[in-house]
């Protein structure tokens, strides 16, 4: 198990801030540690050496999908 710090967010992917990130193709299962966690199937997309990579969602459920689009936008008004 990695632990990462999720710096970007969005429906598609995400930005996850780690010393040693995976490669560019690797393939993980993420959870996102909420009250009630969020697990999504990922793909690296990009590297950055030594500070993250950035990730891609694949095949997001339906419930899954509603719980991450409710996360981003009670985000957003924490934000605005």
């Amino acid at each position: 198990m990695l632990g990462a710090e999720v710096c970007d967010l969005s429906r598609e992917g995400m930005f996850l801030r780690i010393a040693q990130p995976l490669w560019v193709g690797a393939t993980f299962s993420a959870r996102l540690a909420l009250d009630e966690p969020i697990e999504l199937d990922c793909v690296v997309r990009r590297v950055i050496p030594s500070h993250g990579m950035g990730v891609e969602f694949l095949q997001v459920p339906e419930t899954t999908h509603f719980r991450l689009v409710s996360l981003l936008e009670e985000l957003s008004t924490l934000a605005g």
